[in-house]
């Protein structure tokens, strides 16, 4: 639960940085972890790993791209 409230305000706090908006949905993915480990077999264990770890990658590549492109990593709404 610590981790839901943590990245909760955390995204409302900084989202103007998309690290920012990367870690918040990281702690985000971190509780939802913790929450199913308990809960699932350890097949689906691996699944929630591989797809954790794959939008962790595609965020970063993203913010590699934005940072390449336009020199910063501020993110206009």
């Amino acid at each position: 639960m610590f981790f839901f409230i943590f990245s909760l305000f955390f995204f409302i706090m900084k989202f103007f940085r998309f690290i920012f908006i990367l870690l918040s949905f990281e702690f985000f993915v971190l509780g939802l972890f913790y929450y199913f480990s308990f809960n699932f077999s350890s097949f689906y264990f691996f699944y929630f790993l591989l797809f954790s770890v794959v939008s962790s990658v595609l965020g970063i590549s993203l913010m590699i791209y934005f940072i390449k492109s336009y020199g910063k990593e501020k993110v206009y709404f």
